[in-house]
């Protein structure tokens, strides 16, 4: 008899904020169809870390040292279309988002919305892509309904 286990949902995190970084991974690590295959503090190892781990879904801050979230988005989408890139921002980025949005990330998460936010955004991003390949619109909400 053969078990189909599901395979957990691969997500590198993009966060020059230890803190940030910490508390990400801490409440992803919780969750067991997530699994966080790395980390990086900046858009240079953001880029390494895709080509090396291929993960299914990066979490992105925007404002990193050595080069910026946009410009990793970018570089990464060239050469690996398939990942799913969500922004992480503040409030005071909202420009930034819709650049990002523009160069191919697919989601948006404010660094002060609820940790099921950011589980929903994840899962979300991981099976419009998977799973439903006609549902990637380029144009998605800057935030998610909560009901």
């Amino acid at each position: 008899m053969t078990s189909t286990a599901i395979q957990p949902i691969r997500v590198l995190i993009a966060e020059d904020n230890d803190r940030l970084l910490s508390g990400l991974t801490t409440t992803l690590t919780i969750h067991s169809d997530i699994e966080v295959v790395g980390t990086a503090t900046n858009g240079l190892e953001a880029i390494d870390s895709c080509r090396e781990l291929e993960p299914d879904v990066v979490l992105m801050e925007l404002v990193m040292p050595k080069l910026d979230g946009i410009s990793a988005i970018q570089e990464i989408h060239q050469y690996q279309p398939n990942i799913q890139i969500i922004v992480l921002s503040s409030f005071s980025e909202e420009a930034l988002v819709g650049k990002a949005k523009q160069v191919g990330a697919v989601g948006h998460v404010q660094l002060g919305d609820s940790a099921e936010s950011l589980i929903t955004e994840i899962r979300n991003a991981y099976y419009r892509d998977t799973h439903n390949e006609f549902n990637r619109v380029s144009n998605q909400p800057d935030k998610l309904e909560r009901g």
